[in-house]
Order: C-alpha cells, then sequence, then structure tokens
C-alpha cells in the first residue's frame, strides 16, 4: 500500500497493521537511530495520525525544494520591505546564502540555489541567476521604520552613528552617508550603484535606469500586498502555494524590545523633508505597485 494511503486504514482493527507499515517506513527513511529517534517521539507524542501528515508534509517539501533548487533565485533584500519574512519563508525549503555583495566574489555563490542579501546592482549584474525577486514599500513608512529600527540599537550599520542620539527630525536631516544613502533616493540609489558621478548630481537622471532594472526582475513585490508576490513566485516555481507563510522569526525585530522606540509624530517640516528624500523613490514605488 502506498505509504500516502495509509490514512485510509487508520480504525482500531487496522491499528497494528498500520503499526508495523508505519514503523516499516521509518526504517527505510532513517536507517540510522538518531534519524529514526525524533520519528519515533513524534507518533508517541501525538500519534499515528499526526505522523502520516508529517510525514506526507516532509515529503512535499522535498518535492518543491527539488523544483527551486533547480532554479538559481536571487533575491535583493531592500532594508525595511519584509525580506527576512520572504527569505524565511525559502530557507524552510532551501538553503539560503546571505551575501552584502560587499567584496564578495560572485563565483563563489555559483553552487548557491538562493541567493539574499542588501546587495545592489554592482552585484546583481555580475550573477547568473534563473529568477530574481525583490520587494517595495511605501518611502515614507520605510524610513520610519528604518528609524526605528536603527534608534533601537539593534541594526549593526548605524549602530555607533551619533545621528543616534536625535531625534527623527534630526535624523532625516542628517548629513552622514551611512544615513544619508538609506533615506535620501534610495530605490534609485540601489538599482544605480554601478554609475560612479556624484548620485546628487544625476538622481533624476538615472530615474528611468532604474525602474528599467527593477522591471528585469521576474517579480516586484508590495509590502503593503504580498498575495500577489507569493501567488507570482509559486507560479514561477511551479509549486501549490498560493500564499506564502510569512514569519519574521529574527530576534531583532521583537517589538516588545525595551530599546525599540514608538512610531514618531511627524511635524508639517518631517512631512516636507520626507516629501523631498522620497519624491523620486515614490515614482517607482507607484509603477510597480500599479502592476
Amino acid at each position: 500500500m502506498p505509504f500516502a494511503n495509509y490514512s485510509l486504514v487508520l480504525n482500531p482493527f487496522a491499528e497494528n497493521y498500520v503499526v508495523r507499515s508505519v514503523f516499516s517506513e521509518l526504517l527505510l527513511r532513517c536507517p540510522t537511530k538518531s534519524e529514526f529517534q525524533p520519528w519515533r517521539a513524534v507518533i508517541k507524542t501525538h500519534g499515528i495520525t499526526e505522523f502520516i501528515k508529517q510525514i506526507q508534509c516532509s515529503d512535499e517539501k522535498a518535492s518543491i525544494s527539488q523544483k527551486i533548487e533547480s532554479q538559481k533565485t536571487l533575491f535583493m533584500h531592500i532594508p525595511k520591505t519584509a525580506g527576512a519574512s520572504f527569505r524565511c519563508f525559502m530557507s524552510r525549503f532551501i538553503k539560503t546564502t546571505y551575501t552584502t555583495g560587499i567584496d564578495q566574489d560572485p563565483n563563489s555563490l555559483h553552487d548557491a540555489p538562493f541567493v539574499t542579501g542588501h546587495f545592489g546592482f554592482a552585484f546583481i549584474k555580475s550573477a547568473t541567476f534563473t529568477h530574481s525577486f525583490t520587494i517595495l514599500r511605501d518611502p515614507i513608512e520605510r524610513i520610519i521604520s528604518l528609524y526605528r529600527f536603527s534608534r533601537a540599537n539593534l541594526s549593526g550599520k548605524h549602530i555607533n552613528d551619533p545621528a543616534l542620539t536625535h531625534d527623527f527630525s534630526s535624523w532625516i536631516s542628517s548629513n552622514i552617508p551611512s544615513i544619508r544613502e538609506q533615506i535620501d533616493s534610495f530605490y534609485v540609489r540601489v538599482m544605480t550603484d554601478d554609475i560612479n558621478e556624484p548620485f546628487e548630481t544625476r538622481v533624476a537622471d538615472s530615474l528611468p535606469l532604474a525602474i528599467k532594472r527593477y522591471s528585469a526582475f521576474s517579480a516586484v513585490g508590495d509590502q503593503s500586498n504580498l498575495e500577489p508576490f507569493c501567488k507570482r513566485v509559486s507560479s514561477i516555481f511551479d509549486i501549490n502555494c498560493t500564499s506564502l507563510p510569512l514569519d519574521n522569526v529574527s530576534k531583532y525585530l521583537t517589538r516588545s524590545h525595551v530599546n525599540y522606540p514608538p512610531r514618531p509624530k511627524l511635524t508639517q517640516d518631517d512631512r516636507v523633508r520626507l516629501s523631498h528624500l522620497t519624491r523620486y523613490d515614490y515614482v517607482i514605488y507607484n509603477h510597480f505597485r500599479s502592476r
């Protein structure tokens, strides 16, 4: 009897047969004692029915993993756009390789089935991949989330920045490069980082190029509505996952953390400043949000 059909004979009269069959299946799957014991514990704790469900889930996961691993994938994680949640989902099926792209030899990632990180186009163009994804977020909301994350002293990149001692108004007016580069037209910056001219003098001219490069992604998600993105990713990989369980288990994002600040109250000056910082990013965001 196929293992997937064991649940059809789960009744008091068939239980002994099922137990023998289940343990036979276990021995085939787990030839060593260390592999066998966890499954035996599942049966003892949750019963045979739950064990069969977990085995079936394991088989489905293996099938999905095989499909995904056969297609090399790259995910550009734009900070504070739910990228960690998407990476957590993908890590359930395949090994994910994280890199910032800085001084990373693309050849060393040749065999990695899923590459992700806070890199830009300069790294992307040097890598070879079958599919590529990224997620965008309302630009102002992304900046507010980045500020709160940074002020919580949980982001290694910003932990020593003097601007962390400032309020939100001072933070968004900062000229410190590590802050400015993350909040001033970041969506344009990340996709044109292979251009060496001073960014501030070319940002408007670079906008069409940035849109063109975003358009080359297999799918671009919207953090505020990830369902269409999830369905698109599922169809690309030909897997039966119309919605992705997007759990972010990062210890750095515990909202109850004593240092995690509340959402800042925006003044009129803040709104004007944010409008200036995000004017080009909104062109990109709205372009892909409407697709």
